[in-house]
């Protein structure tokens, strides 16, 4: 049967029509609640881990349990006060110094750097110099959080090397990790409990140097595992426009995902007992694995290894008291470890495998279904499900009704827990099918304070590009906003020039890091 040739042409005249006819409803005006008097600086006596700075977000997930829970107040009645590193794809930091300076990592590419400090009004204060060849701190560097200790030293890696700095920029050493025998590189480096500062990198060897001259601390491990499926190719159009160095965005993609890496996840350390955790490749590509690691004057030594499903799954996290470490794997299967025994002490399937799962101050484990759009709540302790929350009535309330074109929310950024709520990145998008993909399409990106009791939002405001990172808080109810543009880059170099121009987003990436300061605040 041959269907009408005009019917296709009469039904996108509908939805032209229908587009422009609602492109005038008013949205929502931002909400949020006032930033409490109390919780607006650091307790005396922060806990970051052992050897970190003490302050508000010393490491990529905020401490060396991984928490990504910051015990200070928020609101989102918030002004733009200053941004920096417009057309720069941001996918972690800032980490603060204990002078407060910020540290953030780029990876533009050749000609241009990939570490900055800046002041918390905005000055640039230094940057790595611009990158000419590998043996220069690197593009890898963006997806590598730096960490910084109490004297204010800065360590950061990038694909070959382990770098620090002082906080006024000066190089003190730079340790080549392939003279050690690793050929891959720290996602994230952290401290041991004896002070050495390295990491577990992406072909798997555990490496620490001393924080004085980067001189190897302990023999290198090697872990028993294997990598994972091969590359994939990534999604049209992702970090196009020069936000990321074209070579190294097939790569990260694959990182996102564990392909071809045997690791692709942060340590999680105890400060108490320094034993390191880490999610792996297991024996074969259809296994995982949860090591518990731990340094002694011997060296380094497998503690444990407790079975995950498969791939390399999300980083690890600690609960507040140190007993259990929880982890997902690529299936969305969360578990639960004894951080002592290594044996099993719950599982639960209401998450996600992407993300590294958030453990507020009451032990209360936050994690996400991205791409439904749905955040849940679950007991630290017994593995219940406290609450689950879909969001795609907000981007009904912000986005006009249009035929055909489903409105939806997706949750952007590893969640952050706060003294009095969690802030998260939520894409409001129209989906679309394109080709052989269905894509959601932002067309708002807004930055919501959720309650951490059943996850009701109280308040948000709108954020200028998608994250897929993190809101990072500081005192007086500074917060940092790092942009990936991972989601509008798709969108904008992807899906938009295969769209009649009246379905296309018009969001251009941009990137970069946005600060922002309570209404009202000197900027």
């Amino acid at each position: 049967m041959t269907g009408n040739p005009q019917g296709g042409s009469r039904l996108l005249f509908i939805v032209a029509v229908a587009a422009l006819l609602c492109s005038c409803a008013k949205p929502p005006e931002p909400t949020g609640v006032d930033l409490p008097a109390l919780a607006q600086t650091l307790p005396a006596q922060p806990v970051t881990g052992t050897h970190y700075a003490q302050s508000p977000w010393a490491s990529v997930h905020r401490d060396s349990r991984n928490s990504d829970y910051v015990p200070l107040a928020v609101s989102t009645r918030v002004v733009p006060a200053w941004s920096a590193l417009e057309g720069a794809a941001l996918l972690v930091g800032p980490v603060i110094g204990p002078e407060g300076n910020l540290y953030v990592p780029s990876g533009r590419g050749i000609g241009t750097s990939h570490l900055h400090a800046f002041s918390r009004d905005g000055k640039l204060l230094w940057e790595t110099p611009p990158m000419h060849s590998p043996a220069d701190f690197d593009h890898a560097a963006v997806v590598s959080a730096p960490i910084v200790d109490p004297d204010g030293n800065v360590y950061a890696s990038d694909s070959n090397q382990l770098w620090s700095f002082t906080a006024q920029g000066r190089m003190r050493w730079v340790a080549d990790l392939a003279a050690h025998g690793v050929s891959g590189f720290f996602v994230t480096p952290v401290f041991s409990h004896e002070g050495a500062v390295g990491g577990i990198s992406t072909d798997g060897k555990v490496a620490f140097f001393d924080r004085a001259d980067g001189s190897l601390a302990f023999d290198v491990l090697d872990l028993p595992g294997v990598s994972g499926p091969p590359s994939r190719e990534p999604p049209p159009g992702l970090w196009g426009g020069g936000l990321l160095a074209p070579e190294f965005i097939r790569p990260l993609w694959d990182l996102v995902y564990g392909r071809e890496v045997e690791v692709a996840n942060t340590p999680a350390v105890s400060p108490e007992s320094g034993r390191i955790f880490i999610t792996a490749g297991g024996a074969s590509q259809s296994a995982g694995v949860l090591y518990g690691i731990d340094t002694t004057p011997e060296g380094l030594r497998l503690a444990f290894s407790a079975p995950m499903g498969a791939g390399s799954g999300t980083s690890p996290a600690l609960s507040p008291d140190g007993s259990l470490v929880y982890a997902i794997d690529d299936d969305g299967l969360m578990v639960a470890i004894d951080a002592a025994s290594g044996e099993r002490a719950w599982e639960t399937a209401d998450t996600m495998g992407q993300a590294s799962p958030t453990v507020g101050g009451d032990g209360t484990i936050y994690s996400f279904n991205g791409m439904q759009g749905t955040i849940v709540a679950i007991d630290g302790m017994s593995g219940a499900l406290k609450w689950s929350r879909q969001y795609d009535d907000i981007a009904r309330a912000h986005l006009a009704w249009r035929p055909f074109l489903d409105r939806t929310a997706t949750v952007d950024c590893i969640i952050t827990a706060t003294a009095n709520g969690l802030l998260a990145f939520l894409d409001l998008n129209y989906r679309l099918p394109v080709g052989e993909g269905d894509y959601p399409q932002p067309r708002k990106i807004v930055v919501v304070h959720l309650a951490p009791e059943d996850g009701s939002v109280l308040g948000w405001f709108e954020a200028r590009d998608s994250s897929g990172a993190f809101v990072v808080p500081d005192v007086g109810g500074r917060l940092y906003l790092t942009l990936s543009a991972a989601a509008t880059s798709i969108s904008h170099y992807g899906v938009d020039p295969k769209l009649p121009w009246f379905l296309r987003a018009g969001i251009k990436p941009v990137g970069g890091l946005v600060a922002m300061v309570p209404s009202g605040a000197a900027r």
